[in-house]
């Protein structure tokens, strides 16, 4: 499991999406269209996309999801937004 190194600075969330805003770069994972097929995160070269639990309260159960490591990694190569399918991620 990779440990969270640094926390985006300013996170907003919108039903279903969380925004990570770093220096150089935007990114919105949109959950209600990501299917966790991981593709996003093996072809992430900087290894910026991880796995993380993350649990929902209405049902008590964990599921891996897909999280942010280290947005200032991230050299906006946009390989993860090419991949995704559903377009569950969006960079600005």
């Amino acid at each position: 499991m990779v440990k969270i190194i640094e926390e985006p600075r300013n996170q907003k969330k919108k039903a279903g999406q969380v925004t990570f805003e770093g220096d150089k770069v935007t990114i919105s994972l949109n959950y209600s269209l990501c299917t966790n097929c991981g593709l996003c995160i093996s072809n992430c070269p900087h290894n910026v996309l991880i796995w993380q639990d993350r649990a929902f309260k209405e049902n008590k159960h964990k599921i891996d999801t897909v999280g942010i490591s280290d947005l200032s990694k991230c050299s906006v190569c946009g390989r993860c937004q090419e991949i995704c399918k559903p377009r569950a991620i969006i960079i600005k």
